[in-house]
């Protein structure tokens, strides 16, 4: 089954003054009446069923998550509250640990809850080719064809284009002007999307790869009490940097959405 994995543990600090610790972007309303929070989780509706959509956020908005959820009828307990933010490998991991438990064949679509994002339509239909990809147990980042030679994202460099996917050649960090226009000239740079579709077991089994530290603790959460117990001796670091930079089994859907 499909599963929702919905980051909004930011504290919202580049978005500042409008956004600080105590009134994150994700729970504002920036554009339309809802917030990005909401509008994030409106725009799965048709992939994900709602009692399969789990927030992952800082212990301290779980009553702002709440309130802002309660009329997509997502249970409390798919609220993942972590004790402090790790950065978004752990926060993925954690996910995928506890999803797992009650299915292992389970496949996550990993979302910031910060996007605003047009052609929905589009939208849904680049994340069920993802699914169909991730499926055959790749890690799947949705990639976003440059508009302009943009320095506020990381781009992806595609290698060859297989049947539905492009290969991953390398990730990239956020460049400087001039080598912006150089990926924008480019037809293999794609903006680094942050969103993320791959099966919980291969995610695992990567991190053991790749993140031994982060490996060894995961097994030790079942509970809100362990995470709380475990959570100060897991190291911070991005899953861009620590797993998808690394492994082999990475794939890239490009996306037709601004």
């Amino acid at each position: 089954m499909n599963y929702a994995v919905i980051l909004a543990g930011g504290v919202g600090s580049r978005f500042w003054p409008f956004s600080r610790e105590l009134e994150p972007k994700q729970f504002m309303k920036i554009i339309g009446q809802d917030s990005l929070l909401q509008s994030t989780i409106k725009r799965l509706a048709g992939v994900v069923d709602a009692w399969r959509t789990h927030i992952i956020t800082n212990k301290i908005y779980f009553y702002e998550v709440r309130a802002q959820i309660s009329k997509f009828c997502i249970p409390d307990k798919n609220i993942i509250l972590e004790p402090q933010g790790k950065n978004t490998a752990p926060a993925v991991g954690l996910s995928a640990k506890l999803i797992s438990r009650f299915d292992p064949d389970a496949a996550l679509l990993v979302l910031p809850s910060d996007h605003y994002i047009k052609n929905v339509g589009n939208f849904k239909k680049t994340l069920k080719k993802a699914i169909v990809c991730a499926n055959r147990d790749f890690l799947v980042t949705l990639g976003i064809k440059p508009s302009a030679p943009s320095i506020g994202y990381g781009y992806i460099k595609v290698a060859e284009q297989k049947n539905g996917y492009w290969e991953v050649g390398k990730f990239l960090e956020k460049p400087d002007l001039n080598k912006a226009k150089q990926y924008f000239r480019n037809k293999r740079f794609y903006w680094n999307s942050g969103m993320f579709i791959w099966k919980a077991s291969v995610l695992l089994d990567e991190i053991k790869r790749f993140l031994p530290g982060l490996s060894v603790n995961l097994p030790l959460i079942n509970s809100t009490d362990d995470i709380t117990e475990v959570w100060p001796r897991i190291e911070p670091i991005s899953v861009d940097y620590g797993v998808m930079e690394h492994s082999k089994r990475i794939a890239l859907t490009a996306s037709n959405f601004y």
